[in-house]
């Protein structure tokens, strides 16, 4: 058995004689095997001989997919005036008041929670000293 540098260093009449001895065995599927690799190159050379009609297709087929997004999309009418859900403007200060306290207590969570986490740090890094 040859090593690759030795095989790539071999001229033309040496590897015909090579080629031409009888005593060396030849693998019995060795030609299906090779007529099966150039059919499947042929294929994927067959898929790519036209790049710009693969190119236009996939581009058709992108163009396809944003414009039935782009159309399915409710349209929304941004000048639209606001319209009003309360009636009551004493309903609309009590949700205002509502939604105002909800985001104070978990804005006083989270601050608790940053204290805790800088004091353990704290704690941490006196520790490792």
């Amino acid at each position: 058995m040859k090593d690759l540098k030795d095989i790539e260093n071999i001229s033309l009449e040496q590897l015909e004689e090579i080629a031409a001895d009888g005593r060396i065995p030849v693998p019995a599927d060795l030609e299906s095997g090779i007529r099966s690799a150039i059919s499947a190159s042929e294929r994927k050379k067959r898929l790519f001989r036209y790049p710009a009609i693969v190119s236009a297709a996939a581009c058709f087929a992108v163009l396809a997919v944003v414009g039935t997004l782009y159309l399915s999309k409710p349209s929304v009418d941004l000048y639209a005036e606001p319209e009003d859900t309360f009636t009551d403007p004493m309903l609309a200060y009590a949700a205002l008041e509502s939604a105002l306290g909800r985001i104070g207590s978990t804005v006083g969570e989270n601050m608790e929670k940053t204290v805790a986490f800088d004091q353990t740090m704290e704690k941490a890094a006196r520790a490792i000293k």
